[in-house]
């Protein structure tokens, strides 16, 4: 009789074991259906303006253009009217630019090798980077597979690989960057040609 409970008991834990798995793999399968297992922003940051420009929001358009917080918007390449942005996702880092035409700001120097550059960029109002720098500062950023990478050649924003980007950095002066330190931050970086 002993034996008999055994049995029965290994059997009904094996039939929980299998219940088990096949629910967590229904539950994958649904996830994964209704687009909810990537990241936000995997899937649709392709284009996320259209034919405007990626932008981090200026403290002087924020409260205009961004409506979700992400810190960024869209805008067009000359003078009109933005809009919010709705398909990347939040980012708490500091905000920096280089402004087309401003001989003060801009890339100097680009390491394709260890995925960096080196810029003169302007900061977001009076907030001070890591190093307590505020208003025209060098910094040396560190771009990854992790990161949102965008360029503008005429047509809009699109998401493009770490080798396109890096191709269009040399010289480049017209970008704004949402930028965290640390390799695991997904950092957006945008520039406009």
């Amino acid at each position: 009789m002993s034996d008999l409970l055994v049995s029965d008991i290994d059997y009904l834990s094996g039939v929980h074991t299998m219940m088990k798995r096949l629910c967590l793999l229904l539950a994958t399968s649904a996830t994964a259906a209704l687009g909810l297992a990537a990241p936000a922003h995997a899937a649709t940051a392709t284009n996320p303006c259209g034919s405007l420009s990626l932008w981090a929001t200026h403290a002087a358009s924020a409260d205009f253009y961004d409506r979700n917080g992400d810190r960024l918007e869209c805008r067009p390449r000359v003078a009109g009217p933005g809009r919010d942005n709705y398909k990347l996702p939040l980012n708490n880092g500091y905000k920096f630019y280089a402004f087309d035409g401003d001989k003060r700001t801009g890339v100097t120097y680009v390491n394709k090798r260890d995925n960096y550059f080196w810029a003169w960029t302007v900061g977001q109002e009076d907030d001070r980077d890591w190093v307590g720098c505020w208003g025209r500062c060098r910094h040396k950023l560190f771009y990854d597979a992790n990161d949102l990478l965008f360029l503008d050649t005429g047509n809009g924003s699109r998401r493009v690989s770490s080798r396109t980007f890096e191709n269009n950095l040399a010289g480049a002066d017209n970008f704004s960057v949402i930028y965290t330190r640390g390799r695991a931050a997904v950092n957006v970086f945008s520039l406009v040609k």
